[in-house]
């Protein structure tokens, strides 16, 4: 697809992460340093902090979370519980590489229902953190969803976002 050469020309592909040991970080409630990890094998050298947003929202309700979510529906594909995150991005964010980059402080808010399935959790935090990769390189598809979710593909999270993708496949199915 255009979109993905688009991005390998700027990104390049990297060889699959093992994803289990960011799992077992997420099991054993260190979710920072998850994402910490995460961040690192996307190539930022930033510095994460993470806040979190209730477990339990009236439907409809995202509590100011602007982004998607991924969620387990019912069988009558009413959300549920859903794991939503938003990464708040500065204006002033530098470029991809740079020395200013190294512990750049970056937040994210997400679901306080984020630990209670890793895969999705490290599905949604790679997602997150592309925003930043693209952001930082100033791409110019920087604000497309479809190119920022094929980013963690390209920089060797595929298993992982199969992983994430198919445990929410799996629970919405009924």
């Amino acid at each position: 697809s255009v979109a993905i050469d688009e991005l390998v020309g700027s990104l390049g592909v990297k060889e699959d992460v093992w994803c289990n040991d960011l799992y077992k970080l997420v099991v054993k409630r260190e979710p920072e340093k998850c994402v910490q990890e995460i961040a690192r094998r996307l190539g930022l050298p930033i510095r994460i902090s993470l806040s979190y947003a209730p477990r339990h929202f009236k439907a409809g309700d995202t509590s100011g979370f602007q982004s998607t979510a991924l969620s387990e529906t019912d069988c009558a594909g009413h959300g549920k519980d859903g794991i939503t995150a938003q990464v708040s991005i500065p204006d002033s964010l530098p470029f991809f590489g740079s020395p200013s980059l190294v512990g750049y402080p970056i937040n994210v808010r997400i679901s306080e229902n984020c630990l209670d399935r890793p895969e999705i959790f490290v599905t949604v935090m790679a997602h997150e953190l592309s925003h930043v990769v693209l952001k930082s390189l100033a791409h110019p598809k920087k604000d497309s969803e479809l190119h920022t979710d094929l980013v963690p593909i390209l920089l060797g999270f595929r298993d992982c976002v199969r992983m994430g993708r198919k445990n929410v496949q799996q629970t919405t199915a009924g």
